[in-house]
């Protein structure tokens, strides 16, 4: 998938949706007119009339700084446009294909009508829609043949119905409606779910938080098949441009808190911790709030980090004494607590995360503040609030945390940077590095993936900035077309532990095969095991699976970014030999010979099955 660049999008910021229909035209068609990067590509196929979003799409995703080109199928073409490879939705060449069917558009009589007092021929009637939806992606992903394997899949699951013939009854019968829609949404999300590059779009949920009721209006319903009432255009467009976003790009990693009047109310340097406002009442409910959801993000696998103004003996002083807090300290793998601007601290976070600025995004309840790193540091997402009572809301609705899977090592990212901070402490006892490796009994699990590990293997390509070779970022999509041609392609990763904890799977490279020569196209690897003799554990694998393969050499290549210098070297310091490059490219190209002790495998890391 190409990177896309902002374009004339980036005089846009998100918030939340315009109220004036005219302003979305008028945008969406200055969006249009642009020039160079190639955009996002992005189809739509519905069983009923999806070009209404059209202008809202546009201008949503611009605010999220995507550029984009729309395809808008026939109602009722889903299925003609997706199995046809002369189509004209084949001949786009999308990027992302968004798929919206409702039972209603495929089966009015079973949508409405009672046929037994169980719901059981209700519940059949989803069933076999299911499978029409699993059937189309099945034929998608196949042999990872033709176009369609190459494309994300987003597929809208189904919204609450605003009317039942039990009538407010409903829940209270067997053959309620509410609960056949909850049945074919856990279907579907099982079955999408199996297919690598397919995701779910919440659409329920987007049409149960503004009122199943009033969601749809008549009028445009029968006059024009669009179940979409006019005032919810901008609604729907947001919450789809959201969608798109969080399957394109990587979620960012960091929320960045403000602490006075942000995660607490009050100074803590003028009020002292007794004041501060923090609790199960108002105004303190406001700011535990605010901690809930920044712990449940934690949880998921943000990190937190602190950008304050303050003195950190009193910063901790609160966060060690103030028995209503649902964060503590340690909970933070980053604090930036003096009186130097806040621009200069976010600065020195990042760069002692390993992360790029983009990777991060600030709350601070202060304009004066949020302007400030707006200013210094434009890659920052800086989250935009009105007065402190709307901090939980603004932080729930930022884009940025979207994420539509979640892996293990997500889960266990915030216990792993505590984990990190031990190693760095244990590391300054040692007088060498080999004598440091060796304390921490490091253990290394190489594979080909699966489909277990595809959905990981593909988020850390995407996340992946520091050590990223060849800043190749292909889709889920991809990577599993690459892993049905194993002939051709191999898909590898390895896994790293030690005695301080598991750090999950670390790195990720796809081989592709070219007679006796094997080269790597994508080699990723996470920058909290950089200088620990990871890469050359994982490039001996590849060398092994490349010698299995029948190859007599392997290729690396290293495309020079704005981020990836830090790996300039790694082919030459294994041994590589420059290659010739190809003509007007800044790529540089690196090749071995695969005899028996190219390669080796460290010392430092034992090899587990």
């Amino acid at each position: 998938m190409p990177d896309h660049a902002p374009g004339e999008a980036a005089s846009l910021r998100h918030g939340p949706p315009f109220t004036d229909a005219s302003a979305y035209h008028r945008l969406a068609r200055e969006l249009k007119v642009r020039g160079g990067t190639r955009p996002l590509r992005v189809a739509l196929l519905a069983s009923f009339t999806f070009g209404f979003i059209e202008p809202f799409l546009r201008v949503e995703l611009g605010r999220l700084g995507l550029d984009v080109d729309l395809f808008i199928g026939g109602y009722g073409e889903v299925e003609s446009l997706w199995l046809d490879e002369s189509s004209a939705l084949h001949a786009f060449q999308p990027d992302v294909v968004v798929v919206a069917v409702r039972l209603e558009d495929m089966s009015p009589d079973a949508a409405i009508r009672v046929a037994d007092a169980t719901g059981a021929t209700l519940r059949s009637s989803f069933d076999a829609l299911v499978q029409r939806l699993s059937a189309l992606l099945q034929a998608r992903a196949g042999d990872g043949a033709g176009t369609a394997g190459r494309w994300t899949t987003l597929v809208a699951n189904f919204a609450p119905v605003a009317a039942s013939p039990f009538g407010v009854g409903d829940a209270s019968v067997a053959a309620s409606r509410q609960e056949a829609v909850a049945y074919a949404n856990h279907s579907l999300r099982e079955a999408v779910s199996a297919v690598g590059g397919a995701y779910v779009w919440d659409y329920a949920g987007l049409v149960a938080a503004h009122g199943a009721g009033v969601w749809r209006d008549d009028r445009l319903w029968f006059l024009g098949r669009i179940p979409v009432a006019a005032t919810h255009h901008p609604a729907a467009a947001q919450h789809l441009a959201r969608t798109i976003r969080a399957a394109v790009q990587p979620s960012a990693k960091v929320l960045v808190l403000d602490l006075d009047n942000t995660l607490w109310g009050g100074v803590v340097g003028d009020d002292g911790v007794e004041a501060l406002k923090v609790g199960d009442d108002y105004p303190g409910n406001v700011f535990k709030a605010v901690q809930r959801h920044a712990r449940g993000l934690r949880d998921r696998g943000v990190l937190l980090a602190i950008a304050s103004k303050n003195d950190e003996e009193v910063v901790r002083d609160a966060f060690a004494r103030h028995p209503e807090f649902l964060l503590r300290w340690d909970d933070f793998a980053a604090h930036a607590v003096s009186w130097e601007p806040k621009s200069a601290g976010l600065a020195r976070m990042a760069e002692q995360l390993g992360l790029g600025l983009d990777a991060l995004v600030f709350l601070d309840d202060n304009p004066v503040e949020r302007a400030e790193v707006q200013s210094m540091l434009p890659a920052v997402r800086v989250i935009d609030v009105e007065p402190w009572g709307s901090l939980p809301r603004a932080l729930a609705a930022a884009p940025w945390f979207d994420q539509l899977a979640a892996s293990a090592e997500d889960l266990r990212r915030a216990s792993q940077y505590a984990e990190e901070r031990q190693r760095q402490t244990v590391a300054g006892a040692y007088a060498t590095v080999e004598e440091y490796l060796g304390s921490l009994e490091l253990t290394a699990q190489a594979m080909a993936t699966s489909a277990l590990e595809r959905q990981r293997v593909a988020q850390l390509i995407a996340k992946t900035n520091q050590f990223n070779l060849t800043l190749r970022r292909p889709s889920e999509a991809q990577v599993t077309e690459w892993m049905s041609t194993p002939d051709t392609h191999r898909v590898l990763h390895m896994r790293l532990a030690d005695r301080f904890g598991d750090h999950g799977i670390i790195a990720a490279a796809v081989l592709a095969r070219h007679g006796e020569t094997a080269r790597i196209e994508v080699l990723v690897m996470s920058c909290r095991v950089m200088n620990r003799r990871a890469e050359h554990a994982f490039l001996s694998f590849a060398a092994e699976v490349a010698r299995q393969w029948g190859c007599t050499r392997l290729l690396g290549e290293y495309v020079p970014g704005p981020r990836n210098s830090v790996v300039a070297d790694l082919y030459p310091a294994l041994g590589f030999e420059p290659e010739p490059a190809m003509p007007t490219t800044d790529t540089m190209c690196f090749g071995v010979a695969l005899t028996d002790t190219a390669l080796p495998w460290p010392a430092a890391i034992r090899r587990t099955a």
